[in-house]
């Protein structure tokens, strides 16, 4: 197994191993062969290995207590959020939602991460509520919102498409319909950026999953170092290297390559403006 910061101490393996045997109810989300769980959470890496666990009983509870304490963007009022989302897609099952809210949150609370946390769920369903009236589906854009970047690696090449998967059984979870789970995985897909969607709701969530590039040059500049911390910690790449592939990366967003950064003309008008002033300049600082 890759090693992990999240990875138990040898120890701490074997007790959590005869744990596992022990219990028959337990669920590793976003792998399909393994049953749901009671009462377990599981932290685990880009290939659904186990990499940590924290039990109700105290096994790892005081180390996952600090880790999330120094963790940016774990702010209870976060969680509240994603809880009241979760309740919203099963407001029959407050368990369910329970359970639902607790692997996202687990997910966003990753240590890697400095920008896709649980401060950018927050401002994504923040900009929900600004367009839920104009959706169609609006329960699939917040199941969307909430999963989208649920699997994250700056590594990698497949975030979405892993995090599609983790939708579908976010859905199963809460006792969503089959085809509510792959519609939301279609709009997550989106969230890669490379072919504009035909449809409003899917292009609100590529707009909303961008308003960070309209928010203030305070605001942007902060979100950039936060990007840069998730690539460059633990020398994945170099900050030099960040730069220039960050750079290309947002040029995409300009013309020639498109119009427009936001589909919607509701966000046109809400953040276009700002947005390519906060690119153009931060582009140049980039490439210097």
């Amino acid at each position: 197994m890759q090693s992990n910061s999240l990875d138990p101490l040898p120890q701490e393996r074997g007790q959590i191993d005869g744990r596992i045997k022990q219990n028959s109810a337990y669920c590793l989300l976003g792998h399909k062969n393994t049953p749901r769980h009671g009462g377990v959470y599981f932290f685990y890496l880009r290939d659904f290995e186990i990499c940590g666990i924290l039990a109700a009983a105290h096994l790892l509870e005081d180390e996952m207590k600090k880790r999330v304490a120094i963790y940016p963007g774990t702010d209870e009022k976060y969680k509240a959020r994603i809880l009241g989302s979760c309740q919203r897609l099963n407001n029959k099952d407050n368990a369910a939602a329970a359970l639902a809210c607790d692997a996202i949150v687990a997910r966003y609370r990753e240590p890697h991460r400095a920008y896709h946390t649980p401060r950018h769920i927050n401002d994504c369903l923040n900009e929900l509520e600004t367009v839920r009236s104009r959706l169609y589906n609006p329960i699939a854009v917040e199941l969307a919102l909430l999963c989208h970047d649920a699997i994250y690696s700056a590594a990698a090449t497949d975030n979405e498409e892993q995090s599609a998967e983790f939708a579908k059984e976010i859905a199963k979870m809460l006792g969503l319909p089959k085809l509510f789970g792959e519609q939301t995985a279609k709009m997550i897909m989106a969230t890669k950026h490379n072919i504009p969607p035909p449809d409003f709701d899917t292009q609100a969530v590529t707009d909303m999953d961008l308003a960070s590039l309209g928010y203030s040059e305070t605001e942007f500049d902060k979100n950039t170092r936060r990007i840069r911390r998730e690539y460059t910690r633990g020398g994945l790449i170099t900050a030099e290297q960040f730069d220039k592939g960050r750079a290309n990366f947002l040029k995409k967003f300009l013309p020639p390559n498109r119009p427009s950064i936001y589909l919607t003309y509701f966000f046109r008008e809400k953040y276009e403006a700002q947005a390519r002033q906060n690119l153009a300049r931060a582009i140049k600082q980039l490439s210097e």
